[in-house]
Protein backbone atom coordinates (compact mmCIF):
# COMPACT_ATOMS: atom_id res chain seq x y z
CA UNK A 1 0.00 0.00 0.00
CA UNK A 2 1.38 3.42 -0.75
CA UNK A 3 1.59 4.83 2.39
CA UNK A 4 4.63 7.60 2.68
CA UNK A 5 2.81 10.44 0.59
CA UNK A 6 4.77 13.58 -0.66
CA UNK A 7 2.18 16.81 -0.87
CA UNK A 8 3.39 18.86 -3.19
CA UNK A 9 1.80 22.82 -3.55
CA UNK A 10 3.45 25.51 -5.84
CA UNK A 11 0.30 27.63 -5.52
CA UNK A 12 1.33 30.17 -3.15
CA UNK A 13 -1.94 31.46 -2.56
CA UNK A 14 -3.61 31.59 0.78
CA UNK A 15 -6.36 29.67 -0.16
CA UNK A 16 -4.84 26.90 -1.46
CA UNK A 17 -2.15 26.53 0.98
CA UNK A 18 -4.96 26.41 3.70
CA UNK A 19 -6.29 23.43 1.80
CA UNK A 20 -3.05 22.25 1.60
CA UNK A 21 -2.82 21.86 5.25
CA UNK A 22 -6.45 20.81 5.91
CA UNK A 23 -5.49 18.03 3.75
CA UNK A 24 -2.10 17.02 5.13
CA UNK A 25 -3.84 16.91 8.64
CA UNK A 26 -6.54 14.71 7.45
CA UNK A 27 -4.16 12.37 5.90
CA UNK A 28 -1.92 11.98 9.45
CA UNK A 29 -5.21 11.06 11.30
CA UNK A 30 -5.38 8.70 8.73
CA UNK A 31 -2.21 7.06 9.51
CA UNK A 32 -0.30 8.36 6.76
CA UNK A 33 3.40 9.48 6.71
CA UNK A 34 3.75 12.82 5.11
CA UNK A 35 6.20 15.11 3.41
CA UNK A 36 6.58 18.00 1.60
CA UNK A 37 9.72 17.17 -0.02
CA UNK A 38 10.30 14.07 -2.13
CA UNK A 39 12.75 11.28 -1.15
CA UNK A 40 13.64 7.60 -1.46
CA UNK A 41 11.33 6.73 1.24
CA UNK A 42 8.02 8.49 -0.90
CA UNK A 43 5.32 5.96 -2.51
CA UNK A 44 2.85 8.12 -3.96
CA UNK A 45 3.86 12.20 -4.96
CA UNK A 46 0.54 14.20 -4.73
CA UNK A 47 0.43 17.97 -6.30
CA UNK A 48 -2.48 19.98 -4.99
CA UNK A 49 -3.30 23.10 -6.80
CA UNK A 50 -4.03 23.78 -10.80
CA UNK A 51 -2.89 22.38 -13.97
CA UNK A 52 0.47 24.63 -14.02
CA UNK A 53 0.91 23.82 -10.17
CA UNK A 54 1.07 20.10 -11.46
CA UNK A 55 3.43 20.83 -13.73
CA UNK A 56 5.88 23.11 -11.55
CA UNK A 57 5.31 20.54 -8.99
CA UNK A 58 6.24 16.99 -11.27
CA UNK A 59 9.44 20.16 -12.32
CA UNK A 60 10.07 20.35 -8.99
CA UNK A 61 10.85 16.49 -8.01
CA UNK A 62 13.69 16.12 -10.22
CA UNK A 63 15.15 12.93 -10.81
CA UNK A 64 12.41 11.74 -8.53
CA UNK A 65 9.55 12.27 -10.98
CA UNK A 66 10.09 9.01 -13.07
CA UNK A 67 11.08 7.71 -9.77
CA UNK A 68 7.97 7.36 -7.69
CA UNK A 69 4.09 7.50 -8.86
CA UNK A 70 2.59 10.88 -9.33
CA UNK A 71 -0.97 11.95 -8.78
CA UNK A 72 -3.10 15.66 -9.15
CA UNK A 73 -5.76 16.79 -6.81
CA UNK A 74 -7.47 19.70 -8.29
CA UNK A 75 -7.49 22.88 -5.76
CA UNK A 76 -8.24 26.10 -7.74
CA UNK A 77 -10.09 28.41 -10.02
CA UNK A 78 -8.78 26.75 -13.62
CA UNK A 79 -9.82 23.90 -15.32
CA UNK A 80 -8.53 21.14 -13.64
CA UNK A 81 -7.51 19.00 -16.88
CA UNK A 82 -4.79 17.06 -15.84
CA UNK A 83 -6.07 15.78 -12.37
CA UNK A 84 -8.02 12.77 -11.84
CA UNK A 85 -9.42 13.94 -8.21
CA UNK A 86 -10.98 17.38 -6.65
CA UNK A 87 -10.25 18.91 -3.11
CA UNK A 88 -13.22 19.76 -1.21
CA UNK A 89 -13.39 22.72 0.29
CA UNK A 90 -14.16 21.77 4.19
CA UNK A 91 -12.40 20.14 6.73
CA UNK A 92 -15.32 17.23 7.01
CA UNK A 93 -15.83 17.10 3.56
CA UNK A 94 -12.06 16.50 3.42
CA UNK A 95 -12.18 14.22 6.27
CA UNK A 96 -14.58 11.79 4.05
CA UNK A 97 -12.40 12.30 0.73
CA UNK A 98 -9.03 10.85 2.57
CA UNK A 99 -11.29 7.90 3.87
CA UNK A 100 -12.60 7.02 0.20
CA UNK A 101 -9.15 7.74 -1.33
CA UNK A 102 -7.60 5.38 1.78
CA UNK A 103 -10.00 2.70 0.61
CA UNK A 104 -9.44 3.06 -3.00
CA UNK A 105 -5.35 2.08 -2.18
CA UNK A 106 -6.37 -0.73 -0.07
CA UNK A 107 -8.28 -2.19 -2.29
CA UNK A 108 -5.69 -1.24 -5.02
CA UNK A 109 -8.66 0.04 -7.28
CA UNK A 110 -6.29 2.30 -8.99
CA UNK A 111 -4.54 2.29 -12.58
CA UNK A 112 -0.81 3.09 -13.02
CA UNK A 113 -0.76 5.14 -16.73
CA UNK A 114 3.08 5.94 -18.58
CA UNK A 115 2.90 9.12 -19.47
CA UNK A 116 6.12 10.37 -21.97
CA UNK A 117 7.44 14.08 -21.41
CA UNK A 118 10.04 16.04 -24.09
CA UNK A 119 13.55 16.00 -23.46
CA UNK A 120 15.85 18.74 -25.40
CA UNK A 121 19.28 20.57 -25.46
CA UNK A 122 20.07 24.07 -26.43
CA UNK A 123 23.28 24.62 -28.78
CA UNK A 124 23.68 27.98 -28.90
CA UNK A 125 26.26 29.82 -31.47
CA UNK A 126 27.94 31.50 -28.39
CA UNK A 127 28.54 27.95 -27.20
CA UNK A 128 26.48 27.55 -24.49
CA UNK A 129 24.62 24.43 -24.14
CA UNK A 130 21.29 23.73 -21.88
CA UNK A 131 19.19 20.95 -21.20
CA UNK A 132 15.52 20.60 -21.86
CA UNK A 133 12.45 19.25 -20.18
CA UNK A 134 8.74 19.27 -20.28
CA UNK A 135 6.12 17.42 -19.31
CA UNK A 136 3.08 19.00 -21.60
CA UNK A 137 5.57 21.26 -24.36
CA UNK A 138 8.51 23.43 -25.68
CA UNK A 139 7.02 26.31 -27.35
CA UNK A 140 9.33 28.31 -29.57
CA UNK A 141 7.62 31.97 -30.27
CA UNK A 142 8.53 35.61 -31.04
CA UNK A 143 9.43 38.14 -28.37
CA UNK A 144 7.77 41.51 -27.28
CA UNK A 145 7.31 42.87 -30.74
CA UNK A 146 4.86 41.79 -33.69
CA UNK A 147 7.10 40.34 -36.08
CA UNK A 148 7.23 37.03 -36.68
CA UNK A 149 10.03 34.10 -36.29
CA UNK A 150 11.88 32.08 -38.94
CA UNK A 151 12.34 28.57 -38.26
CA UNK A 152 13.64 25.43 -40.16
CA UNK A 153 12.26 22.19 -38.78
CA UNK A 154 14.35 18.69 -39.15
CA UNK A 155 13.47 15.17 -38.40
CA UNK A 156 15.86 12.67 -38.28
CA UNK A 157 18.48 15.34 -40.12
CA UNK A 158 15.85 15.44 -43.40
CA UNK A 159 14.39 19.21 -43.25
CA UNK A 160 10.05 19.23 -42.67
CA UNK A 161 9.65 22.78 -42.20
CA UNK A 162 12.26 24.83 -44.61
CA UNK A 163 11.48 28.33 -43.41
CA UNK A 164 8.35 27.92 -40.70
CA UNK A 165 7.30 31.76 -40.61
CA UNK A 166 4.82 32.87 -38.12
CA UNK A 167 3.97 33.35 -34.44
CA UNK A 168 6.18 30.18 -33.72
CA UNK A 169 5.95 26.22 -33.01
CA UNK A 170 4.99 23.97 -30.31
CA UNK A 171 6.42 20.83 -30.12
CA UNK A 172 4.04 18.97 -27.29
CA UNK A 173 4.19 15.42 -25.66
CA UNK A 174 0.56 13.48 -26.15
CA UNK A 175 -0.34 14.51 -22.34
CA UNK A 176 0.67 18.05 -23.62
CA UNK A 177 -1.49 17.63 -26.91
CA UNK A 178 -4.36 19.47 -25.21
CA UNK A 179 -2.98 22.34 -24.01
CA UNK A 180 -1.09 25.11 -26.12
CA UNK A 181 -1.36 22.70 -28.87
CA UNK A 182 -5.09 22.38 -29.10
CA UNK A 183 -5.53 26.07 -28.76
CA UNK A 184 -3.26 26.46 -32.20
CA UNK A 185 -5.58 24.32 -34.30
CA UNK A 186 -3.27 20.78 -33.46
CA UNK A 187 -5.41 16.99 -32.60
CA UNK A 188 -5.49 15.33 -29.32
CA UNK A 189 -3.38 12.31 -29.31
CA UNK A 190 -4.18 9.91 -26.35
CA UNK A 191 -1.92 10.60 -23.20
CA UNK A 192 -0.50 7.40 -22.86
CA UNK A 193 0.90 7.25 -26.17
CA UNK A 194 4.90 8.10 -26.52
CA UNK A 195 4.97 10.29 -29.54
CA UNK A 196 6.10 13.79 -30.45
CA UNK A 197 3.39 16.79 -32.03
CA UNK A 198 4.63 19.70 -34.07
CA UNK A 199 2.46 22.34 -34.29
CA UNK A 200 3.10 25.76 -36.08
CA UNK A 201 1.57 28.56 -34.90
CA UNK A 202 -0.31 31.09 -37.12
CA UNK A 203 1.86 29.91 -39.75
CA UNK A 204 2.00 31.81 -43.09
CA UNK A 205 2.19 28.89 -44.96
CA UNK A 206 -0.80 26.87 -45.43
CA UNK A 207 0.97 23.52 -46.54
CA UNK A 208 2.76 24.10 -43.21
CA UNK A 209 0.28 21.81 -41.02
CA UNK A 210 1.12 19.68 -37.09
CA UNK A 211 2.82 16.17 -37.47
CA UNK A 212 2.33 13.65 -35.30
CA UNK A 213 5.69 11.98 -35.14
CA UNK A 214 6.45 8.06 -33.73
CA UNK A 215 8.49 7.97 -30.06
CA UNK A 216 11.96 7.46 -31.96
CA UNK A 217 12.35 10.69 -33.56
CA UNK A 218 14.78 13.46 -33.25
CA UNK A 219 13.58 17.02 -33.88
CA UNK A 220 15.75 19.84 -34.52
CA UNK A 221 14.74 23.37 -34.75
CA UNK A 222 17.03 26.25 -36.62
CA UNK A 223 16.64 29.87 -35.74
CA UNK A 224 16.76 31.39 -39.10
CA UNK A 225 16.97 35.51 -40.03
CA UNK A 226 14.39 37.57 -38.78
CA UNK A 227 14.03 40.83 -37.30
CA UNK A 228 12.75 40.22 -33.50
CA UNK A 229 13.94 38.09 -31.53
CA UNK A 230 12.46 33.80 -30.58
CA UNK A 231 12.23 33.10 -27.15
CA UNK A 232 11.84 29.36 -25.77
CA UNK A 233 9.83 28.48 -22.64
CA UNK A 234 9.73 24.69 -21.05
CA UNK A 235 6.20 24.16 -19.91
CA UNK A 236 5.39 28.01 -19.07
CA UNK A 237 7.53 27.50 -16.38
CA UNK A 238 11.10 28.64 -18.11
CA UNK A 239 12.24 30.42 -20.67
CA UNK A 240 15.58 30.91 -22.85
CA UNK A 241 16.18 33.78 -25.40
CA UNK A 242 17.34 32.37 -28.06
CA UNK A 243 19.38 33.67 -31.34
CA UNK A 244 20.10 33.33 -34.95
CA UNK A 245 21.94 30.17 -35.77
CA UNK A 246 20.97 28.14 -31.90
CA UNK A 247 20.05 25.22 -32.71
CA UNK A 248 17.56 22.91 -30.33
CA UNK A 249 17.38 19.39 -30.05
CA UNK A 250 13.96 17.53 -28.89
CA UNK A 251 13.27 13.80 -28.48
CA UNK A 252 10.97 11.75 -26.10
CA UNK A 253 11.85 11.79 -22.71
CA UNK A 254 14.27 8.60 -22.21
CA UNK A 255 11.97 7.45 -18.97
CA UNK A 256 8.43 7.89 -18.69
CA UNK A 257 6.22 9.41 -15.58
CA UNK A 258 3.77 6.98 -14.09
CA UNK A 259 0.79 8.36 -13.36
CA UNK A 260 -1.42 6.88 -10.61
CA UNK A 261 -4.99 7.56 -10.97
CA UNK A 262 -7.80 5.82 -8.84
CA UNK A 263 -10.47 3.86 -10.61
CA UNK A 264 -12.81 3.24 -7.25
CA UNK A 265 -16.64 4.64 -8.28
CA UNK A 266 -16.30 6.07 -4.77
CA UNK A 267 -13.73 8.82 -6.07
CA UNK A 268 -16.04 9.73 -8.62
CA UNK A 269 -12.96 9.89 -11.22
CA UNK A 270 -13.66 10.83 -15.17
CA UNK A 271 -11.28 9.00 -17.85
CA UNK A 272 -9.62 10.77 -20.40
CA UNK A 273 -12.55 10.95 -22.75
CA UNK A 274 -15.81 11.74 -19.98
CA UNK A 275 -12.57 14.83 -19.52
CA UNK A 276 -12.25 15.90 -23.20
CA UNK A 277 -15.72 16.22 -23.35
CA UNK A 278 -17.04 17.77 -20.25
CA UNK A 279 -14.06 20.26 -19.71
CA UNK A 280 -12.81 20.80 -23.12
CA UNK A 281 -16.57 20.62 -24.99
CA UNK A 282 -15.82 18.05 -27.94
CA UNK A 283 -18.17 16.76 -29.39
CA UNK A 284 -20.64 19.86 -29.02
CA UNK A 285 -23.14 20.27 -26.26
CA UNK A 286 -23.74 17.74 -23.78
Amino acid sequence: MFNNLCIIAPNQEKWVQDRKSLLIKSLLKAGFEISEKPSSKTDLNLCVGGDGSLLAGIRSLGDFRTQKPISGIHCSNGLGFLHPMVLPSTEEAIDQWVSKFKNTLKKDDYELQKRWGLEGKIHAQNGQHEALWAMNDLVFSKGRLSRMVKLRVSIDKTVLFDGLRGDGLIAASATGSTAYSFSAGGPVIAPELSTILLTPICSHDIAQRPVVLGPDVEVEIEVLEGKGPCFLTEDGQSGYDLGLGDKISVTRSKQPLTWWIPKSAEMKTKNHYEQLRHKLGIGGKI
